[in-house]
């Protein structure tokens, strides 16, 4: 969505509304985080597109999440840090990563009307946010 913002007086620019499409997600070991991803978020299996110079796997949703093995890419810490929502009490979805081989590292936190969040790492050192309701 694009709409025009007047800031002060006499300056006028454009804003567009910022919508997330697609999130890569970096992987050592594809087969590993295809199995981490759909046993805490419940996905069916997907198929893996191999190009020569990357493998990915894709996760449809809201938006759509890519599994990634391409050189250079690399799981860590330090980067963007994406939220997904599990639509539930988050202390199933807790059990989960641990049984798929994450961890928790911020464990499940209150934050008033917006719920509850846990910060995990996934099987391949990546950081995520799990919300949910209860």
């Amino acid at each position: 969505m694009i709409g025009t913002a007047w800031i002060g007086c006499a300056v006028r620019r454009t804003v567009v509304t910022m919508h997330s499409i697609w999130i890569e997600i970096p992987a050592l070991d594809l087969s590993r985080a295809a199995s981490f991803y759909r046993q805490v978020f419940g996905h069916d299996q997907t198929e893996v597109l191999d190009d020569g110079s990357r493998r990915i796997t894709i996760i449809e949703g809201n938006p759509t999440v890519s599994l990634n093995a391409t050189d250079g890419f690399v799981p860590g810490t330090a980067g963007p840090l994406p939220y997904f929502t599990v639509g539930e009490d988050l202390d199933n979805a807790i059990t989960r990563v641990e049984a798929a081989g994450g961890q928790v590292i911020e464990p499940k936190t209150p934050r008033g009307e917006f719920g509850y969040f846990a910060l995990v790492l996934d099987s391949e050192g990546n950081h995520l946010y799990l919300h949910g309701t209860g």
